[in-house]
């Protein structure tokens, strides 16, 4: 029996489209941001770094209070509602105020409002379909992840090719509001609040108690496994802006002007996956591109 198939059909497709159309917003701007403030607002490369550090380090601050709230809270879809809104109204926000101070601040909120939805997607996925079929259902979340995001990667360089690299903040919003209409379609009485918080327990069995937060400082295993995820998180954000990512401007001497983006030599249609352009021909055109590695993903200049 699948995932699918162990809960209700408008549960289950509930939990598609929510993982769906979360994707965009729950890995927020990222590098479109970079190429906005580059393109847009000619922000130097240490100022584009150090706000888009700004939202990482305020993300992992939250994980571990947001992660304490969603076990707590028996409004987990509220959770994943506020933070959907407070994340598309940041990111609309973002055009209107393109100052540095605004954009850090911007970044920090939808840095830490983003940090809600893992805990909260892993926590109602596994208080609906619990333990024994929760492997299965998120490795089918994960499917639906991707989709949203090569869905939304999509639309964002259509529209990007001939509205320019704003659209890129309401194709954002636009997913967030979707994604709230598919949150509240889980019906709230199917999430077993205790199971969702590794707390289900044989019928007559005693209750157990949730453990303190003392419990993550007592346990070594916890203590290294959070620190190689740190590491991890902070090397991967190190190989997306470092020696492979860096914008060449035409002409120039090959100096990078920003650590998230690389120029190179434009490549076959068949792999470019975005463009961001003006309608005039006196303005400068970059082309996302999708390489055979993850990491070599770059914006070239023409």
């Amino acid at each position: 029996m699948s995932a699918a198939d162990a809960i209700p059909g408008r549960t289950s497709h509930a939990l598609d489209l929510l993982n769906f159309f979360l994707a965009d917003v729950r890995d927020g701007l990222g590098p479109y941001l970079s190429i906005y403030l580059l393109l847009t607002h000619h922000w130097d490369q240490a100022s584009i770094g150090l706000v888009m550090g700004i939202g990482g380090l305020a993300a992992i601050a939250a994980q571990t209070p947001v992660g304490a709230a969603v076990d707590r809270t028996t409004a987990k879809r509220a959770l994943i509602v506020a933070g959907a809104l407070t994340v598309a109204a940041g990111t609309l926000a973002m055009p209107l105020f393109p100052h540095f101070f605004a954009i850090s601040l911007l970044q920090a909120l939808t840095g830490v409002a983003s940090s809600v939805f893992a805990p909260a997607l892993a926590a109602i996925t596994l208080g609906i379909v619990g333990t024994r079929s929760f492997s299965r259902r998120i490795g089918r979340n994960e499917s639906f992840n991707h989709a949203g995001n090569a869905t939304a990667g999509a639309i964002t360089g259509g529209l990007a090719y001939c509205f320019g690299p704003a659209v890129v903040f309401w194709v954002l919003a636009v997913m967030a509001a979707l994604s709230v209409l598919a949150a509240l379609r889980i019906p709230g009485d199917e999430i077993d609040h205790d199971v969702a918080r590794g707390m289900d327990h044989t019928p007559g069995a005693a209750h157990p108690s949730p453990s303190g937060i003392a419990a993550l400082f007592r346990d070594r295993r916890l203590l290294i496994f959070a620190a190689a995820m740190v590491v991890e998180s902070r090397l991967n954000q190190m190989l997306r802006m470092g020696s492979p990512a860096g914008v060449n401007r035409p002409g120039g001497s090959g100096q990078r002007s920003t650590p998230t983006m690389s120029t190179r030599p434009e490549t076959a249609p068949s792999r470019r996956v975005a463009s961001f352009c003006r309608p005039s021909g006196t303005k400068p055109r970059f082309t996302m591109t999708i390489r055979p590695s993850p990491r070599r993903a770059g914006v070239n200049t023409q």
